[in-house]
């Protein structure tokens, strides 16, 4: 009922999908990009990064310093970093490159002022999953100044367990298996496409 349909795109998706133009069939048109949104993506994905960022702050103690996340010993060289936390490689658009360079300038500005003794080479951005060859233009950009640890390398870093970053992602997909909505979709399907027929939708 709260489906705003397009009546000439509807059609075009649907066969394009399934093929063919039954109630069931416009019901899954309906049904599967809202399953499948961008909007629970970056929902998920704010949420894991506050999750991950908030359990960092409690491992390894947050940052005094305005714009840090996470304060740690480098484990593979035991220099301290001043780490920002960001979650995926192409998760940093034309913005955050100007707030992650403004928080990272105003560290080192605290740093003058109260002698802390931070060094440029400390400043860190800290990926928690991806590749080397995934970084977008946006984080490129940012790596032009500063140091940026992405995935395996950032976790490696961070806890001296080179296998730490896919026992992660091992225990991530574990839990997952626990959140299995495939009933719930199925009986909307059906729900939807017994309204759809009864309306007689795109009936010649």
């Amino acid at each position: 009922k709260t489906f705003k349909i397009n009546p000439l795109l509807l059609p075009y998706l649907t066969y394009y999908l399934t093929g063919n133009l039954k109630p069931e069939s416009i019901a899954k048109a309906l049904i599967y990009p809202r399953v499948l949104s961008t909007s629970i993506t970056t929902t998920f994905g704010t949420g894991l990064q506050k999750f991950i960022t908030d359990t960092l702050v409690e491992i390894c103690g947050g940052s005094g310093i305005q714009g840090i996340d996470i304060e740690f010993i480098d484990q593979t060289d035991g220099k301290k970093r001043y780490c920002q936390v960001k979650l995926g490689p192409n998760t940093i658009n034309k913005d955050d490159v100007k707030t992650i360079k403004d928080h990272f300038q105003s560290a080192k500005n605290i740093s003058r002022t109260n002698n802390i003794g931070i060094i440029h080479e400390n400043l860190v951005v800290g990926i928690i999953y991806g590749e080397e060859n995934e970084k977008n233009a946006n984080l490129k950009k940012v790596e032009q100044e500063y140091e940026v640890y992405i995935g395996q390398d950032f976790w490696y870093r961070l806890t001296g367990d080179p296998k730490f970053y896919k026992k992660m992602i091992l225990t991530i997909s574990e839990a997952s298996k626990n959140i299995n909505m495939k009933r719930t979709v199925e009986k909307t399907i059906k729900s939807l496409a017994l309204e759809i027929d009864e309306k007689k939708l795109f009936a010649v």
